[in-house]
C-alpha cells in the first residue's frame, strides 16, 4: 500500500515542482521501498529496504534507507 509521508523535501532537481515522499510496504513479504516523486514532471527515484516484525531492527533498517534516499534527492548525487 503506498503510503505519504510528511517529510519535507527539497524540490525537484530537474523542473523544480514539488517533490512528495512514499513509502510503499508489503508485510506478505516483510519489504518495502521509499520513493520519491514529482509531481509535475514525475521524475522519481526509488529505494528498497527489508524489515523483520518480529525484531526491533526492522524500523531502524527503514528510518535508514528513507535517509539515504532523502540524502541522494537533496544533493542531486545519482547512482549510489
Amino acid at each position: 500500500m503506498l503510503h505519504l509521508d510528511e517529510t519535507e523535501i527539497k524540490t525537484c532537481p530537474l523542473c523544480v515542482g514539488f517533490s512528495h515522499l512514499y513509502s510503499v510496504e508489503n508485510s506478505t513479504a516483510w519489504n518495502g521501498e521509499w520513493i520519491i516523486k514529482c509531481v509535475e514532471c514525475e521524475i522519481e527515484i526509488r529505494r528498497a529496504y527489508v524489515f523483520d516484525p518480529t525484531r526491533k531492527t526492522g524500523d531502524r533498517e527503514k528510518n535508514r534507507v528513507k535517509r539515504e534516499i532523502i540524502r541522494v534527492w537533496e544533493k542531486r548525487v545519482y547512482g549510489t
